[in-house]
């Protein structure tokens, strides 16, 4: 920044502000573009150009919605995004070729995260004619989704629906209480409580130990 261009005019206010200018136009000059916040490692001037492209003919499209203009801005939607991930690749490979994967994880992970737009917005907008009238984004999500509602919806018989919506409600019926401190015990299963019994273990307020019941024979384990 050469200082000596500056014209103060003798206003502390307005001779800050003027500097600051300076400041930020030299930043614009001198700071490469990878420390932009927006800087994207694959972007070409021929990208640049596909894609201001791509914008002029969404513009023509808005404001005439023709089959011509739908399948151009379709084309030209479909250049642009072949040759993005074109640019992706060769970056990407272009970059890796030259990093240390052991003590450059970290740059490694931050051209990823730029590779896939992850700090950006995708212009993924489809262009959908519908009455006349293009469709984009959210708006041609919508003509979609009432499209697939009208052919999906099927008619089915009143005494069927029926039949369907009582078994739903059976499925749907909370199943009848046990008392399971009025059920007795099995056999099966007081065998398995006692094999899950841990060894050397204190008594109990019974005062038997853990050791006894697991050597109960056939008649205790009856009693119990």
């Amino acid at each position: 920044m050469n200082t000596a261009e500056l014209k103060l005019s003798g206003n502390m206010q307005k001779d800050a502000k003027a500097f600051n200018q300076a400041i930020i136009d030299a930043a614009k000059v001198s700071i490469p573009r990878g420390y932009r916040k927006n800087y994207k490692p694959y972007w070409t001037p021929a990208l640049e150009k596909l894609h201001k492209d791509l914008g002029s003919l969404k513009d023509k499209l808005i404001q005439e919605s023709s089959d011509a203009n739908t399948i151009a801005y379709n084309r030209a939607q479909a250049i642009f995004k072949r040759e993005k991930l074109r640019q992706c690749r060769e970056n990407w490979q272009k970059t890796t070729d030259s990093l240390n994967m052991d003590k450059e994880g970290k740059k490694l992970w931050r051209l990823t995260q730029a590779l896939n737009d992850d700090n950006s917005k995708r212009d993924n907008n489809t262009a959908i004619i519908c009455n006349g009238v293009a469709k984009i984004g959210k708006r041609a999500a919508d003509v979609l989704a009432k499209q697939y509602k009208s052919i999906s919806t099927i008619e089915i018989d009143t005494n069927r629906a029926q039949e369907v919506e009582e078994k739903i409600k059976e499925i749907k019926k909370p199943a009848s209480h046990i008392d399971v401190m009025e059920e007795r015990i099995t056999p099966q299963e007081l065998r398995k409580n006692i094999k899950g019994l841990k060894k050397k273990k204190s008594p109990g307020p019974d005062g038997i130990l853990t050791d006894m019941i697991k050597h109960l024979g056939p008649h205790a384990l009856s009693t119990l």
